[in-house]
């Protein structure tokens, strides 16, 4: 059974994904930063530069973008 600490952080990672996801979206639709193709914020994902297990950086803006 997952913690209550593994419970936030999967809640936080939920947020911050459909954050990064709508911030770089204009109608629903972004662009992938790595291949460049356009998809509406449902299909895309929140990518780290610097993986997830870095908690420093894991929800720092300027670490991710949709991919």
């Amino acid at each position: 059974m997952p913690s209550d600490y593994q419970k936030a952080v999967k809640r936080a990672d939920m947020w911050f994904s459909k954050y990064i996801r709508r911030k770089y979206s204009e109608n629903g639709v972004c662009k992938c930063y790595t291949s460049g193709n356009y998809k509406s914020v449902l299909e895309m994902d929140c990518g780290h530069f610097i993986g997830r297990a870095n908690l420093s950086t894991r929800w720092h803006e300027d670490n991710a973008r949709p991919q």
